[in-house]
């Protein structure tokens, strides 16, 4: 009987699952969301962000009553940190797989960075601030959250003005909808290139995702389905719901 369990031991510890850096970093990123909606939700309350020195301190301001589990360390082990900003913003950041925080990059927005790199969540954006590689496939889903989010502010507009926004650029589309009808609207898809909004005559307006190549496509925005491929646009019209042109999930 020693000899089995010895045996099944040993079968075990060899096929035992060691979590990838990407795992690590997917990981850590939902925890920083979390961390994110919890801060939040106390500055709804206090109006403003919690005015602490350690992530301990942190954590005992947001747990329970904004959080179940406020975790003090990312999936590498390392611990988290903290710093309000301002009454109206804050940076919570993991130092990545290399456990080595780099505070001049800190303001430096990027996506798709190397695991060794920091994230950095804020208050800014719908996602992270400074994140990690993300596949094409967790890209494209996030876009099309943030892609929803941006026609629901648009949606909002409508519905008090009877009008669609009369922006020519993304930049002129937040002026006109933002903090009103959506408190930080998303400029950039995950891959980090800019959205495109536009009025159309035919179908109301257009919200477009370049995709993972980043190049715009005109002449494919008037075929509607899915795509296989990531580096195609993805294209919101206001005459529908749902998506007009959307990537397949994989």
């Amino acid at each position: 009987m020693t000899k089995i369990a010895l045996i099944a031991c040993a079968v075990f510890a060899v096929g035992a699952y060691e979590p990838t850096d990407a795992d690590r970093a997917r990981w850590t990123m939902s925890d920083m969301m979390s961390w994110r909606t919890a801060i939040q939700a106390y500055a709804i309350d206090h109006s403003v962000y919690p005015d602490v020195k350690t992530l301990e301190e942190l954590r005992g301001a947001v747990q329970p009553l904004y959080i179940v589990h406020a975790p003090v360390v990312d999936a590498w082990g390392n611990p988290y940190r903290y710093e309000r900003l301002t009454e109206k913003n804050f940076r919570l950041v993991s130092a990545g797989a290399d456990g080595k925080f780099d505070e001049a990059t800190w303001s430096v927005p990027g996506k798709r960075l190397p695991f060794d790199a920091d994230a950095v969540v804020t208050d800014e954006g719908r996602w992270m601030f400074r994140s990690w590689d993300l596949t094409d496939a967790e890209s494209a889903r996030r876009t099309l959250g943030e892609m929803r989010e941006i026609r629901t502010a648009i949606e909002g507009y409508v519905r008090v003005h009877n009008a669609y926004p009369a922006a020519k650029t993304m930049d002129e589309l937040r002026q006109v909808v933002q903090p009103d009808y959506i408190k930080v609207l998303p400029m950039r898809d995950e891959w980090g290139n800019p959205f495109l909004y536009e009025l159309d005559d035919k179908v109301g307006y257009r919200v477009v995702s370049a995709g993972a190549d980043g190049k715009f496509d005109r002449a494919t925005w008037s075929t509607g389905g899915t795509t296989n491929s990531y580096a195609d646009d993805a294209v919101a019209n206001g005459d529908r719901p749902g998506w007009f042109r959307c990537w397949e999930p994989k």
